[in-house]
């Protein structure tokens, strides 16, 4: 497969509609769409996602709402309704305002897959053996079996493995 992170906006348009997709997002596609490129058939399926953006990317993308976008002094404000709302998580802190998580259910779901391996031994999780061994199994086919000793020894995660 392949994965592609942005570094500026990308528009995608056809006849009937049009997507930007935002800087900061990941593009990936199957390896069986990349093989369908190289026979030159029509049609590419590629899945984007964004689970952070940075903060000056969404103030540009809330400013050019249609019909009206979000004027510069309600951008602060509108974020801390969606942090409360919880569709969104954003931190009004100096070392943490210039990223916005959009994507909780994956975060959500990746601490938990962290706790659930640093946890397992002292702690009597109730989940299968097979749940186990999908986590360890792609913590090291990732290459991060050293990081994943650290983490469950002394609970510190490296950014590799998180």
């Amino acid at each position: 497969a392949g994965t592609w992170e942005l570094h500026a906006s990308l528009l995608l348009q056809d006849d009937k509609q049009a997507v930007v997709v935002p800087a900061g997002a990941v593009l990936s596609t199957p390896r069986e769409a990349l093989d369908s490129l190289e026979q030159q058939v029509a049609g590419v399926e590629v899945e984007f996602v964004c689970p952070f953006l940075h903060f000056d990317v969404v103030e540009r993308l809330l400013r050019q709402i249609q019909p009206r976008g979000v004027l510069a002094h309600e951008v602060k404000p509108f974020l801390r309704l969606l942090t409360g709302l919880g569709i969104i998580v954003w931190f009004d802190q100096e070392e943490m305002r210039d990223l916005i998580m959009l994507n909780i259910r994956k975060i959500a779901l990746a601490i938990t897959m962290l706790m659930s391996l640093r946890f397992w031994e002292e702690s009597g999780f109730e989940h299968s053996e097979d749940y186990r061994e999908m986590l360890e199994t792609r913590a090291k086919v990732a290459g991060h079996g050293k990081d994943l000793l650290r983490f469950k020894t002394s609970g510190v995660a490296t950014r590799a493995l998180l």
